[in-house]
């Protein structure tokens, strides 16, 4: 029996409308589609001063920045040397490398700045991997999907199929299908099962190829933020957007915006009432009284007065605080919109910033998810292609082959997020635990450094000057050669007992010196009640203008 492939697509779709439906909401929110007024009914209000806010889009796009200045940090354990790990994570991250340069060439910024957009406004995040060479050439061919047009089926296994829609124009589909359409433009179907990829072109089949991997190439992620119901509508609240509580709230702002809009406008021409002893039998003046230098000639009894709106204008600026005050819950710091005036603590720079990271948090297991299951598809693919080819940027290249990767480890991946006060408490935080863990602990899991491994071997370069003044002497040395600065450099080679001619070819003897190692002082304060009043640091709850010599010994 024939399957009807299209069928099976249309089908999966309409389980993902409510879905798509919520994600063309936050796309409205996020473009800021111009707020229009309605009634009950859903009829546009007429003369109506329209206002929409910028709040949602400057919302999204702080997150978005602060997401996208993230460091990927690669880890990988397992029972191997550390430079079988080592070659790993530099496999990691040549090939990310790769990958970004060949999407750069499509016009696509790279793989982490779009997964970046997708988790933070579709609350979901996918892309296809399909590693290959074609003859001598190798093709890092990761490509991110976005996930408003990605159909899919999960069984306990994973993905049993999915399909990407995409609007491609007459020359794109010529370049990549060969095949030679009328019009400038056509929907294209690429669906993906575990053993075929089929192409479809206004609806009608155009290509059917074998991949032979035996899975779908593709890898799905979703963020933690939003609902593990399993009512029948739950779908469409799970993997929320960075709008999930801030959809209703947006509306209202804009609605009350439009109502103090229309206020003040209308106060150019606000409605008057007319005053005369006939009462509501009075006739209406044939000219409205509005102009300037208009007169109108009234009776000693009659008026024109305003129309009672202060209340209505007072009600809505009312509400309008309220929702922006919920708004903020929902949103971001001071610290982090840049509007924070005054200094404070470690401790308390850590405690404002974790609004941030109940934001962020969420989004960032998303994409470690994704990121480390596309890492072990790749490198299965890598492998089982039996791939051997140079990665990395010009002039820094290094050739990986299959061999090399085939190796059982684990990998993960996890993305740190800067920010310079948080920085600032973050080291604080690390000098005050360093008597009572290690540093290491305190790189991976206090400072979250992008390679903590590579950091101390750098950290223990630099250290070794201290250890042995000859080493410094040595380095200076070497550095006056390459200037040219040979003259100077025979002082340095005196000072170590030898020759230039050594020094240049590296030749050298020297005995270490032992030198111990302080710890970096505090930044910050801890604790904001570690100053006094008189700003001497507490000690015990006193200032230490308090603490006598002895106390002190």
């Amino acid at each position: 029996m024939m399957v009807d492939y299209l069928k099976k697509i249309e089908d999966k779709e309409a389980e993902f409308y409510s879905l798509f439906g919520r994600m063309d909401k936050d796309k409205g929110l996020y473009f800021l589609k111009p707020f229009v007024l309605k009634d009950r009914q859903g009829r546009e209000v007429p003369r109506v001063e329209n206002l929409t806010l910028n709040d949602p889009r400057y919302f999204a796009d702080r997150i978005i920045s602060i997401l996208n200045g993230a460091e990927m940090q690669r880890v990988v354990e397992g029972d191997l040397s550390d430079k079988e790990t080592s070659l790993i994570e530099n496999w990691l991250r040549d090939i990310y490398w790769a990958i970004d340069d060949r999407l750069l060439k499509r016009g696509i910024p790279g793989l982490f700045p779009f997964q970046v957009e997708q988790i933070c406004l579709r609350g979901f995040v996918g892309a296809r991997c399909l590693l290959r060479t074609e003859g001598e050439r190798f093709i890092p061919d990761v490509l991110p999907v976005d996930m408003r047009y990605l159909i899919y089926d999960l069984t306990e296994n994973g993905l049993s199929w999915a399909a990407y829609k995409t609007q491609r124009t007459k020359e794109q589909i010529s370049r990549e299908y060969g095949y030679k359409m009328r019009g400038g433009s056509a929907e294209v179907l690429d669906f993906w099962d575990e053993r075929y990829e089929r192409v479809f072109i206004d609806r009608k089949q155009r290509r059917e190829q074998e991949h032979n991997l035996g899975y779908v190439p593709f890898v799905i992620g979703k963020s933690t933020s939003g609902s593990m119901l399993q009512d029948s509508d739950a779908f469409q609240h799970s993997g929320e957007s960075l709008f999930s509580s801030l959809r209703g709230i947006c509306e209202d702002m804009n609605k009350f915006s439009t109502v103090l809009n229309t206020l003040t406008m209308m106060s150019f021409r606000q409605g008057l009432q007319f005053k005369g002893e006939q009462g509501a039998l009075a006739p209406k003046p044939d000219i409205p009284p509005y102009g300037e230098d208009f007169i109108i000639p009234i009776g000693l009894q009659e008026q024109y007065l305003p129309m009672p709106v202060s209340d209505i204008r007072n009600a809505s600026r009312l509400l309008y605080s309220i929702l922006e005050q919920r708004f903020q819950r929902g949103g971001l710091s001071a610290i982090d919109y840049g509007n924070l005036t005054f200094p404070m603590s470690a401790v308390a720079i850590r405690g404002f910033t974790a609004l941030r990271k109940a934001i962020l948090i969420p989004r960032v297991k998303a994409l470690r998810n994704l990121y480390r299951e596309l890492s072990y598809m790749m490198k299965r693919q890598y492998v089982e292609g039996g791939i051997k080819t140079k990665l990395g940027e010009e002039g820094k290249k290094r050739e990986y082959s299959a061999r090399d990767l085939d190796k059982e480890c684990y990998i993960d991946i996890d993305f740190v997020m800067k920010s310079p006060e948080e920085d600032i408490a973050k080291v604080s935080v690390a000098a005050a635990f360093r008597p009572f863990e290690s540093m290491d602990t305190i790189r991976r899991d206090i400072l979250k450094l992008p390679d903590p491994s590579a950091e101390e071997n750098k950290r223990l370069i630099e250290m070794s000057e201290g250890v042995s003044p000859y080493i410094l002497l040595y380095r200076i040395g070497k550095a006056l050669v390459e200037a040219g600065r040979d003259e100077e450099a025979k002082i340095i080679a005196n000072q170590l007992g030898i020759t230039l001619e050594q020094l240049e070819a590296g030749e050298i003897e020297a005995k270490p010196e032992k030198v111990e190692e302080k710890a970096p002082p505090s930044m910050l304060p801890l604790l904001a009640s570690e100053r006094g009043a008189k700003g001497g640091i507490m000690r015990q709850g006193r200032p230490t203008e308090e603490i006598s010599p002895e106390e002190e010994e």
